[in-house]
Formats: C-alpha cells, structure tokens, sequence
C-alpha cells in the first residue's frame, strides 16, 4: 500500500523525529516537525492558535509529507488528512532513560534546558497513557478513531525498527 502522508504521533522521547526523519529519506517525502508550526522561536515564543492553524492547513494540503508532534486536538486536520498515522506507544520507563540522555546531550552541546522543564517533561510521559490531559493518549486515540484512519500501533523500538524496515 502506498502511503503519501503519514502522521507519526507519540510521547516526548517516543522517537517520532527519528521515525520521521528514516521515513522521509526511505520514501522521498518531506517531514514536518509541528514543534516549527507551534513556536516561532524553538521551546521559546509561542505561535499564535490561527497562526499554527494556517501553518498545518498549508502542509496537509500538500499531495506527500511526514508530520510528527504530540499536540492536543489542533492537530486533527493532520490525522483527518492522513493514509497512515503511526501511533508511537513506548513505556515511560525507556522514555524518561531517552529524556535524561538528551537532556544531558543537549545541556552539554547548547547551554538550554533546566532540570525543572526536564523533570515536568518526565512526569508528562509518565502521565500520558494514564490521565485524560489536553495532549494525551485518551485523546489522540480518540482522534484517529474519529476519523477513522488507518492506523499502527507500536509499543516496542523492535516493533517500531520491523514497521520502518517493512514499509515501502
């Protein structure tokens, strides 16, 4: 099956930007971080919601593209337009290992990154099966459903690394 957009959806640390950045050289499409589409200066000034919206809009109209983000339900039109969304299921305790090693990679290289955004971050992928939060599991499950599109679900990096091999 051919698959021109794809919206890999996932946790903080879940592997998203690896995904689709492996995707996009494997099947010559571009990918899109909605990080780009949500700050207009990186984890720093915010965009404004009809900004972001425009933004999404602009991409999901495109005949091919790779979309990766964990955001709340701004991010439906992306699933709505989708041949395929990846859902990126990983258990926290190999996410919080993930997130302690780029934070550490990161403070070293770029001077950014407190412990306590870290530990918020922590805590958010912890949560993020679990409780019904604006850019939660419940949520994006929903989501999919709602729209009724096709779907995987992945819940090991052996599974992820099968799926990623497999798809052409």
């Amino acid at each position: 099956m051919d698959f021109n957009r794809i919206y890999i959806l996932g946790t903080s640390g879940a592997g998203k930007t690896t995904a689709a950045n492996l995707l996009s050289k494997k099947l010559k499409i571009p990918s899109y971080d909605l990080d780009d589409l949500f700050w207009k200066r990186k984890y720093d000034v915010k965009r404004n919601e009809k900004e972001r919206q425009q933004l999404l809009i602009k991409i999901c109209n495109k005949r091919r593209w790779i979309i990766e983000g964990v955001y709340d339900k701004w991010v439906e039109e992306a699933i709505k337009k989708s041949d395929l969304v990846l859902l990126l299921d990983i258990h926290p305790f190999l996410l919080t290992c993930r997130l302690l090693k780029r934070f550490f990679k990161r403070r070293k290289k770029e001077d950014r990154g407190s412990w306590r955004d870290n530990i918020a971050l922590i805590l958010y992928v912890w949560r993020y099966k679990h409780e019904n939060q604006a850019a939660g599991y419940l949520l994006h499950k929903q989501l999919i459903e709602r729209n009724k599109r096709k779907h995987v679900h992945i819940k090991t990096t052996q599974q992820l690394k099968n799926f990623l091999n497999d798809i052409h």
